[in-house]
């Protein structure tokens, strides 16, 4: 007897504290992301293909993707827009890395960092920028040269 009455005292003094009377809100479990991409001014390339990614920043402020990644793929043309939209988990700490490969090597990089999402949808509007010094094509008509020779010689900003 003495048993029961210490488990009904725990169980009235474990009650007593709790708000067994809370209202819970329901939540949708994706949110809407949009993503605007634009090539940097400088680059011209015929074709790029561009990878955005979301990612998230955990407790230690370390970047780290989802799982399974969320991402989306496309080619870039210059002077062309593409407007990306991704299904997100809501929530904190959001980034938008934004890569384009030509020819297997990363050329443009660009992100966005959302410090706080929530449940809004957000929006993010990013513009590729060359990755350190900006690659070269040398264009001429000629394959072979005669020392001496001179040669136009056509060199843009790949």
């Amino acid at each position: 007897m003495k048993y029961f009455w210490i488990i009904g005292l725990l169980v009235m003094i474990s009650t007593a504290g709790c708000d067994t009377s809370r209202d819970f809100t329901v939540v949708e479990e994706d949110q809407l992301t949009n993503v605007t991409i634009a090539l940097a001014p400088s680059f011209q390339t015929p074709e790029l293909k561009v990878v955005v990614e979301l990612l998230y920043l955990d407790a230690k402020g370390k970047q780290v993707p989802f799982d399974p990644p969320i991402r989306d793929q496309f080619v870039l043309v210059p002077k062309a827009t593409k407007f990306s939209t991704l299904r997100v988990p809501i929530g904190e700490n959001r980034i938008i890395e934004v890569r384009g490969y030509e020819y297997g090597d990363l050329v443009l990089e660009g992100h966005q960092e959302f410090p706080y999402v929530g449940n809004q949808p957000i929006s993010a509007d990013i513009t590729l920028d060359p990755i350190g010094i900006p690659l070269l094509i040398i264009d001429t008509p000629k394959s072979a040269f005669s020392p001496g020779e001179e040669v136009p010689v056509e060199i843009k900003v790949k």
